[in-house]
């Protein structure tokens, strides 16, 4: 969590250091922060990213012991699939949160052109990959991340909690693996915003002007 709030600031410091272009663009920014095209693109995004959370929750919990000492309320921290895969995907959701909410043109320069934030942004992409598939085994030991299950088959434990999104999701990792399964929901999580924020963008374009 440390190093998650070190990337965050990071993340913000350049998105300050966005330049705006020079030419001025004869497109109106929103009016206000609350403006209903803003509202609704935050509404989407929160509610890919809890479901893509609550699907990730649901998969790990048939691979935690019902035992273990670091799911009890106020005990030891131990990693484990459950909180290793969470924090993943909720580190994804924080940077995807960045790259999707970026404005750019026609108001200020591009993602791309953002040099430090596009690299930084595609770096932690990298490093979120590297972690999942443990490629880089001391990196995960530094963020206290347990190994994910890479074996397809029945998961170690069953669970008690039955409905159509969990029931989709353990079939999806029996079939294809933890790993396969929990890449597949962090890219499905990507798409869906960047596709959710463009559709937006395109309707705020094409709203008539006041006036």
């Amino acid at each position: 969590m440390t190093v998650e709030g070190l990337v965050v600031a990071g993340l913000f410091l350049f998105v300050a250091r966005g330049r705006p272009i020079s030419k001025l663009s004869p497109q109106k920014p929103p009016s206000s922060i609350l403006s209903t095209t803003t509202l609704f693109s935050m509404a989407a995004q929160f509610a890919v990213h809890f479901l893509a959370i609550m699907a990730v929750t649901h998969m790990s919990e048939a691979y935690i012991d019902p035992y273990d000492p670091s799911i009890i309320p106020d005990g030891p921290f131990v990693p484990n699939t459950l909180n290793t895969a969470t924090f993943l995907i909720t580190v994804l959701a924080m940077i995807n949160t960045f790259a999707v909410n970026y404005q750019g043109r026609p108001f200020m320069e591009d993602l791309k052109e953002n040099t430090l934030l596009f690299r930084s942004i595609t770096l932690c992409y990298c490093v979120l990959l590297v972690c999942a598939l443990d490629m880089f085994p001391p990196l995960n030991q530094l963020l206290q991340l347990t190994s994910l299950p890479s074996q397809k088959g029945l998961p170690l434990y069953t669970t008690h909690d039955f409905n159509i999104l969990s029931d989709l999701i353990n079939q999806a990792s029996t079939l294809l693996g933890f790993r396969v399964t929990l890449l597949a929901l962090m890219c499905a999580d990507t798409a869906c915003v960047i596709c959710f924020e463009k559709v937006i963008r395109q309707w705020r374009s094409q709203k008539p002007k006041s006036g």
